[in-house]
């Protein structure tokens, strides 16, 4: 039989059930089983919790334990702000073999923690390794080559180390030390204009 003391606690209760129960606190339990709601300031359990027949272990229930919305946090979940923004997290690693990247922006931090510049995507995806392609960055191939430039100018100095084959090239001043061998079906020399068969070679 139930034993009910002046302190008002129950014990040796086997079974019990109620539409419900108001209690300081429920102790001792083997398993609740709860088809309403249940409301408790505290609920403290040594094994899984199981909620419409899912069982949560109590690691998984702590990392939706956030205290800030939209601010990372370590070993919680990441819970977006009513802007669907979130803050606050220290690396973020994207799979390179995905299919599909939407940004319409990304924006780089400097040391103050303010935004330096942007950088826009698409000039960046889809990139052809050693080819050129409108509107994409240059990347050299694995051999350190590149082709496809229509137009290419350049303000300082051109160093070349071997050879250079171009239907034209425009030069202020060219530098070499030893022969330059040149092989143009026409060459203008300001203010002289050469034929190529007129040319063989130029000492310098």
């Amino acid at each position: 039989m139930p034993t009910r003391r002046r302190s008002t606690n129950v014990t040796n209760i086997n079974s019990l059930t109620a539409s419900s129960i108001t209690a300081g606190s429920l102790s001792g339990l083997t398993s609740l089983s709860v088809s309403g709601t249940l409301t408790a300031t505290t609920v403290k359990a040594t094994s899984d919790i199981q909620v419409n027949g899912t069982s949560y272990s109590l690691t998984q229930l702590d990392r939706v334990n956030v205290t800030t919305i939209g601010t990372a946090q370590a070993s919680k979940a990441l819970v977006l702000d009513a802007n669907r923004s979130a803050s606050n997290i220290y690396n973020l690693t994207i799979d390179p073999n995905g299919t599909v990247i939407v940004c319409s922006t990304l924006k780089f931090w400097n040391a103050a923690g303010t935004a330096s510049n942007t950088l826009a995507h698409m000039y960046y995806v889809g990139v052809q390794e050693g080819r050129a392609t409108a509107s994409q960055a240059v990347v050299l191939n694995s051999t350190k080559d590149y082709s496809g430039i229509r137009n290419l100018s350049c303000s300082g100095t051109l160093t070349i180390s071997t050879s250079i084959a171009t239907p034209s090239i425009t030069c202020d001043t060219i530098t070499k030390a030893g022969t330059i061998t040149l092989s143009p079906t026409t060459l203008n020399l300001n203010p002289t204009t050469d034929r190529g068969d007129d040319i063989d070679s130029y000492g310098c």
